[in-house]
């Protein structure tokens, strides 16, 4: 991992138009890209990573709203993917997509995780 991460580090500013590009241009975006290196490992990574190149324009969307993992002192586990949906709310096709391919070829732990509004809470 150390390795990845410093391969990281290293491209991060000479990667700065395609970050433009890509709409991952702030310092957030760099520091949440160093962190899921850290919690999903190079070799998840890697298969994301070519997961999007083999088709980044057809598989950039329906990725899920949430990445959940605890801390351990060995480093991240229990990571989930997670997808978030009021009780109205369904899949989009793009959704749906991502869902499919992952099961295919990513692997990632996923979830749906629904949310019903059980009362209003009025705000003072």
């Amino acid at each position: 991992m150390e390795e990845m991460l410093w391969v990281f580090d290293y491209w991060t500013p000479y990667a700065e138009e395609l970050r433009q590009y890509l709409w991952a241009y702030s310092p957030t975006d760099v520091e949440r890209g160093r962190r899921l290196i850290q919690i999903l490992g190079p070799e998840q990574v890697k298969r994301v990573l070519r997961f999007l190149a083999d088709d980044y324009w057809g598989r950039y969307l329906g990725w899920p709203d949430l990445v959940s993992w605890s801390e351990t002192g060995l480093g991240a586990a229990d990571v989930e993917f997670i997808e978030v949906k009021s009780s109205s709310d369904k899949l989009s096709e793009d959704q749906r997509y991502w869902i499919l391919k992952n099961s295919e070829i990513l692997k990632l732990p996923f979830k749906v995780a629904k949310v019903h509004r059980v009362q209003r809470i009025i705000r003072p």
